[in-house]
């Protein structure tokens, strides 16, 4: 699964195009919420919504995705 192909949404300072989150398939979407759940369990817990936001926006943009929660939950 390349979860990387260019698209001309942000770019990270010169590296390759992100991906919207919007834009990957439900089976996409999931498996990276399963990395995302082995990462997190490397992480302090915390019950602060707004940083559980910014970690998981955080890591996706590693992984060459595009997340901005406010976006997503306009459905």
């Amino acid at each position: 699964m390349d979860l990387h192909a260019p698209t001309d949404q942000h770019r990270p300072q010169d590296g390759p195009a992100l991906r919207p989150w919007g834009q990957l398939s439900s089976r996409e979407q999931l498996e990276l919420r399963i990395e995302y759940g082995k990462y997190l369990d490397q992480l302090p817990p915390t019950c602060m919504i707004g940083l559980k936001q910014e970690y998981f926006r955080a890591w996706l943009q590693e992984q060459g995705i595009d997340y901005e929660p406010d976006r997503q939950d306009r459905g």
